[in-house]
């Protein structure tokens, strides 16, 4: 019955997860949410909103002597002001990494762990990361359009589009548009 019940929560998450998109910002994980994750706690769920892309890369290990696959993108709360790293590592990070993420996206993402980390290595403003591992999901609920992808996650880097020239104005906005011949 236990079971059941934890079924049934799921599914009415599940479906609160795809409400109109108005209703995104009201689903958006607190800063005081993440920042009450303890170190090593499981079976984290969070929506979110991607600030900065890593990407996926080959890094060498020492330890295992030999290339292994890293998944890195850090993601921030609804009021943006608390940030927290995402890591996955081999298989995982290859399976995760095939969500074509881009920074403003909304997502919602489940069963991450989180691990302590050290400061030199945090690009966060908590003392945790958060791992995805075989049994986590990333599900886009929104797309931002943006197309920025952050060196090392240095810096993000907020989408600006450019026009050649200002368009005549129609009372319509559009990117498509093409400016008249002068």
């Amino acid at each position: 019955m236990k079971e059941t019940n934890q079924q049934t929560k799921k599914m009415k998450d599940t479906e609160k997860m795809h409400q109109s998109e108005d209703d995104f910002e009201s689903l958006m994980t607190p800063s005081e949410r993440i920042k009450e994750i303890k170190s090593n706690e499981k079976s984290i769920e969070l929506v979110v909103t991607v600030s900065c892309i890593d990407g996926y890369k080959l890094i060498h290990s020492h330890k295992k002597n030999k290339d292994i696959g890293r998944y890195q993108f850090k993601m921030h709360a609804k009021d943006h002001s608390t940030t927290v790293q995402f890591l996955a590592w081999e298989n995982d990070a290859k399976r995760l990494s095939s969500v074509q993420l881009s920074p403003g996206d909304i997502i919602h993402i489940d069963s991450l762990t989180a691990k302590p980390i050290e400061t030199n290595f945090n690009k966060g403003t908590v003392p945790i990361q958060l791992l995805g591992n075989s049994a986590t999901t990333i599900t886009i609920l929104k797309e931002k359009g943006s197309d920025g992808r952050c060196g090392d996650m240095e810096a993000e880097i907020p989408f600006v589009k450019k026009f050649d020239a200002i368009p005549q104005h129609t009372g319509i906005i559009s990117s498509n548009e093409t400016p008249p011949p002068r």
